[in-house]
C-alpha cells in the first residue's frame, strides 16, 4: 500500500517538472517567434497604403489586389475606385491604369443585392 502511494506522489513530481519544461519551451518558442517576426518585419518591402505626392494612394497590381483580398475577394467597383480616389476628373493615364489593373486582377459578376462586383480570378485570390 505504502509503495503505491510513493509512486503515485513520485508521478505527481514528474507532473510538474513536465509542466515546467513545457512552460519553459512555450516561452523559449514565444521569444522565437517575436525575434522571427522582427526581422521578418526588417526585411520585407513596407506594408499598408501607399501615396503619392497629392495623397492618392498608389496604384499597383499588388496594392489593388490586396485590397480586393481585404474585402473578401470581391468588392463593388464604386468602393473600390472611392478607396484609390479615381473620379471622373482624374489624370486620364491614372484612369486607364486602374482599368487596366482591374482587366487583369478581376471578373465581373452581377449580384442581385449589391449589383456589379470585381471578384478576383482564382489566381490572384490566394
Amino acid at each position: 500500500g505504502g509503495a503505491g502511494g510513493a509512486g503515485a506522489g513520485g508521478a505527481g513530481g514528474g507532473d510538474n517538472q513536465n509542466l515546467a519544461q513545457v512552460m519553459a519551451a512555450a516561452e523559449k518558442a514565444a521569444k522565437n517567434k517575436k525575434e522571427r517576426k522582427t526581422i521578418r518585419s526588417i526585411s520585407e518591402k513596407p506594408v499598408g497604403v501607399q501615396t503619392d505626392e497629392q495623397g492618392n494612394r498608389i496604384l499597383s497590381l499588388e496594392a489593388v489586389r490586396y485590397e480586393i483580398f481585404l474585402h473578401n475577394k470581391s468588392i463593388q467597383t464604386k468602393k473600390l475606385m472611392k478607396i484609390f480616389s479615381i473620379k471622373k476628373k482624374s489624370a486620364r493615364e491614372r484612369i486607364q491604369s486602374f482599368q487596366s489593373i482591374i482587366k487583369e486582377l478581376c471578373i465581373m459578376k452581377k449580384d442581385p443585392v449589391q449589383g456589379n462586383l470585381l471578384v478576383l480570378k482564382q489566381h490572384y485570390a490566394k
